[in-house]
């Protein structure tokens, strides 16, 4: 989780260091020359990456908003997002099991090498 970009001279003399965040995307390669201004990589805030072991589809399950997931703005930025709250205090949401799954091509909840659900 912890990654820095070296800028070397023709020398080899190390020039600037930059950390890079967690989830960024790198647009240079290991050894690659870069110019001045050039972007190095990039890095959303607002967002956090998450990997799965497994290629398929992704799919909410038993996301019922006001019940397992409410949206709330950020009053200072205006952005929105969504958020789930405690499902089990509502009569309703007593069956519920929110998650996020992935799916295979036929539809069915994937599983992870240690047998779990993906």
């Amino acid at each position: 989780r912890n990654m820095a970009v070296l800028i070397l001279d023709e020398t080899g003399k190390e020039r600037a260091t930059h950390r890079v965040a967690y989830g960024s995307r790198i647009f240079v390669d290991d050894g690659d020359k870069v110019k001045r201004g050039q972007r190095i990589a990039e890095w959303d805030p607002y967002t956090r990456p998450i990997l799965t072991e497994i290629e398929g589809k992704v799919a909410f399950e038993d996301l019922v908003d006001g019940i397992s997931v409410q949206e709330t703005a950020d009053e200072s930025t205006g952005i929105t997002k969504r958020e789930v709250i405690d499902w089990r205090s509502t009569p309703r949401g007593s069956d519920l099991k929110p998650a996020i799954v992935v799916q295979d091509a036929k539809g069915k909840v994937g599983k992870l090498s240690k047998g779990g659900d993906a």
